[in-house]
């Protein structure tokens, strides 16, 4: 499933960056001016992250979504870390925590430990980050053909109207990638929950 999400990201244009992340810091003003560009998408970088590698980003907003792990959030004021013996970050109902443009999703904020349920959240986390930083227009999605024009409505950007043949192809384009997907097993083992393991 995440190599799925990595490919739809990577066909949207997002820049994706593979590592362990160590530490999330604030950044005063003078830091964020000084702080490296990538990240940075003309927003204020009120965050610095760094991985396991060294390697540092710039951040206007943070997305934790790790499983009960918080100890790279630990050099931020105002996480709220509440641990039922398990740690969780108090959110909102749409993943905010106290910390402005800091946000969790998934098992971190509580939600149940099943894939689609914490893939589910965290595309609703996504859109409260889009929504909050008041972008103009954030949707992306396929109607059938008409679905706008017919109505006399201008076709929203980032919207495309197919007809009845392209739905088709593309289902079909769909299924055989599902299919390729899960064909074999992944390769990566399956993480065994630590009072398993010996």
């Amino acid at each position: 499933l995440l190599d799925l999400l990595g490919e739809q990201a990577d066909a949207a244009g997002a820049d994706r960056i593979e590592g362990r992340v160590t530490r999330v810091e604030r950044l005063d003003a003078s830091a964020a001016d000084d702080a490296p560009p990538e990240g940075g998408d003309g927003d204020a970088r009120r965050f610095g992250v760094e991985t396991e590698s060294g390697d540092r980003f710039a951040a206007s907003n943070v997305v934790a979504a790790s499983k009960n792990e918080v100890g790279y959030l630990a050099d931020l004021a105002g996480v709220d870390v509440v641990d039922r013996g398990k740690a969780y970050l108090a959110v909102d109902e749409r993943g905010r925590t106290g910390v402005e443009g800091l946000y969790a999703a998934g098992r971190l904020a509580r939600k149940p430990h099943q894939a689609a349920v914490c893939a589910g959240h965290g595309a609703e986390v996504g859109v409260t980050v889009l929504e909050d930083a008041e972008r103009p227009f954030y949707h992306d999605w396929v109607t059938p053909d008409g679905y706008f024009t017919d109505r006399g409505r201008n076709l929203p950007p980032g919207c495309e109207e197919i007809d009845a043949t392209e739905r088709r192809e593309r289902d079909a384009d769909a299924r055989e990638r599902m299919r390729s997907a899960f064909a074999e097993p992944h390769p990566d083992p399956q993480e065994t929950h630590p009072s398993l393991e010996e």
